[in-house]
């Protein structure tokens, strides 16, 4: 018995060692990504104050209604390229590859309808409330809104070149090989910021210039990426060529990337909700809300990064049809967030009064920071935790529930408790200060009570997995697409089951199904004979995607449409405002980007 235990207790040492190998330079590229923006944001406040807040809004606007989107939508990426990896049947990897770069850039499409009348949204959003808000009174200024129109305009390649760059990196982390992106991450903040120099101080351009030296840097990345694949020649073993197949499976490949879009974007948005209510309670609480929440995503990065690698481990081991490895590499993630919440939790609470000096020098907002840190502390051992179970959740493929424990735990309790108890103690009390004080601490506490709740509900989730049928179905993800038409259960593309239906019914009519009905044990091998030599489910399959592209297509046409009618004139036909005399958004949200 002492002897299984030891065994045991080696196969766990060794598995530690495998994440904590990957998770380190994850930790580093997400540093990477999360500092670009902070970077030009911190480049543009030197310009002067109007600049900061169109800067900052902007980044805000983007990380919204922009990368957390696309990086949610990686989510199908991050079950399926370890599992397709870790199985026998390397080169579907390619397929889904390309798959995702289709899929993706469909979905870029769609966002950046949204991107190119965000100026008047912003506007119409934030002047109807000005006589409501007096917090947003900083938005009744229209310069700023055509700043910030102006910087998001001019930012549209970078969302681009983040998404590629998630999606190639995410290849590469499916096979162990995350050092170089960690790499071509740091150069590429290094380009951004002396770009950011240059065209802000050099050459004298302005927003403009801060946005394109954010393209720069961050189509940059992708770039070097594929350069770096082609060079060492990591493709070999998992590229034959640009296939058809990326056509199929697009219903499969959506409900993961969807619940993957709803699991991250209902946390993200949340903190937005709550950086806004903390700017009706004023400046004070708004600063200090700026500094926690860069704190909370300071050692939420370190987290992600170990849920990132138990997101490979756990996705190679199924892949390979190894439950009892998933489960060892899922436990031993567990274990390490374990260690490394205590550890930053720790280091939060000697250090408080320190990181609350490091956002500001404002003296009641460094007071109230620092009484607030000890929330943030406590909520991170949560959020650490419900971190790496979201890496696991991902590994394993059910994201759906993943996204039903995010909705309870955010959206059910936390929202709803944080902001009754923040308004409630608001209008409860006399005193103005102690007020709003205790009104922002009852939102933190409305966060501990929903993350708490949501971790909760991941380990039950975590804790009902039958491991055993979860390697089946990432088998059953691995084959050939050409090998799924002819088969038909609940992970299919729903598209597949119906083209199978029409070529038998059509074969049976003829009299061609001797074969399928002779042997059981050669069902599979003859139906996907049929599917190849008959070009009616080919057909069927891009008449569907093209009509997909079109509707698209037309989607991205109307909001161009819309920019150069209706955005430009509310833009040009409203009156400039005083200007910006005070900022009270800085160091928050803006900054939230992970």
């Amino acid at each position: 018995m002492w002897f299984k235990q030891l065994r045991i207790s080696k196969n766990l040492s060794v598995e530690f060692r495998k994440i904590f190998t990957l998770a380190w330079p994850l930790i580093l590229i997400n540093v990477t990504r999360s500092s670009n923006p902070i970077v030009t944001t911190a480049f543009c406040g030197h310009l002067d104050r109007t600049s900061l807040a169109a800067a900052t809004l902007a980044t805000s606007f983007i990380n919204v209604f922009g990368l957390s989107i696309v990086t949610g939508l990686c989510a199908a990426c991050d079950t399926l390229f370890p599992q397709v990896f870790g199985s026998s049947n390397k080169k579907k990897l390619g397929i889904v590859l390309q798959r995702s770069l289709i899929i993706l850039s469909l979905s870029l499409l769609v966002i950046y309808t949204l991107w190119f009348n965000c100026g008047a949204l912003l506007l119409v959003l934030f002047r109807q409330n000005i006589d409501v808000v007096s917090i947003l009174r900083l938005f009744s200024n229209i310069l700023l809104y055509r700043l910030t129109d102006t910087f998001i305009i001019n930012a549209i390649p970078s969302l681009m070149g983040q998404l590629y760059f998630l999606i190639l990196q995410k290849y590469l982390q499916a096979q162990g090989n995350v050092i170089p992106a960690a790499i071509i991450g740091l150069i590429g903040n290094g380009i951004n910021a002396l770009l950011c120099y240059l065209f802000l101080f050099v050459f004298k351009w302005g927003l403009t210039g801060a946005a394109w030296a954010s393209n720069i840097s961050f189509c940059f990345l992708p770039v070097a990426t594929l350069v770096y694949i082609k060079w060492k020649k990591v493709h070999l073993s998992t590229w034959d060529g640009w296939s058809q197949d990326l056509f199929l499976d697009w219903f499969s490949y959506m409900k993961l990337a969807t619940a993957g879009v709803v699991m991250l974007c209902i946390e993200w948005w949340s903190f937005e909700v709550y950086t806004i209510a903390a700017g009706l309670l004023g400046t004070v609480a708004l600063g200090a809300q700026g500094a926690l929440v860069n704190t909370l995503l300071f050692l939420f990065v370190v987290c992600l990064g170990i849920g990132d690698a138990a997101t490979v481990r756990v996705g190679n081991e199924l892949g390979s049809n190894n439950p009892t490895g998933a489960r060892r590499a899922a436990l031993a993630a567990l274990f390490l967030s374990s260690v490394s919440v205590v550890i930053l939790f720790s280091i939060v609470m000697a250090t408080k009064d320190v990181l609350a000096r490091a956002f500001t020098t404002d003296k009641e907002v460094i007071v109230l920071a620092a009484t607030l840190y000890p929330f943030v502390a406590a909520c991170h051992i949560f959020d650490g935790t419900q971190c790496i179970c979201g890496g696991i959740i991902k590994g394993i493929g059910i994201q759906r529930l993943g996204a039903i424990a995010n909705f309870l735990g955010y959206c059910v309790f936390a929202i709803p408790i944080g902001l009754v108890l923040t308004f409630s103690a608001h209008m409860g009390l006399k005193g103005k200060n102690d007020a709003k004080n205790l009104g922002i601490i009852s939102l933190w506490i409305g966060s501990l009570t929903g993350l708490s709740l949501q971790m909760l509900f991941d380990f039950i989730i975590l804790a009902r997995v039958n491991w055993e049928n979860q390697a089946k179905l990432a088998m059953e993800r691995s084959r050939d697409d050409t090998l799924n038409l002819s088969t038909s259960n609940s992970e299919n593309d729903i598209e597949m089951d119906e083209v199978q239906k029409d070529i038998i019914n059509k074969d049976v009519a003829a009299n061609d199904t001797e074969t399928l009905i002779n042997s059981n044990e050669n069902i599979e091998q003859d139906v996907q004979v049929i599917v190849r030599s008959n070009k009616d489910p080919w057909n069927l399959i891009l008449k569907r995607r093209v009509i997909t592209t079109i509707f698209i297509a037309a989607v991205f046409a109307v909001g161009l449409t819309l920019r150069f009618t209706v955005s430009n004139q509310i833009l040009r036909s409203t009156n400039d405002s005083q200007p910006v005399t005070e900022i009270p958004i800085l160091n928050t949200t803006g900054a939230f980007n992970v």
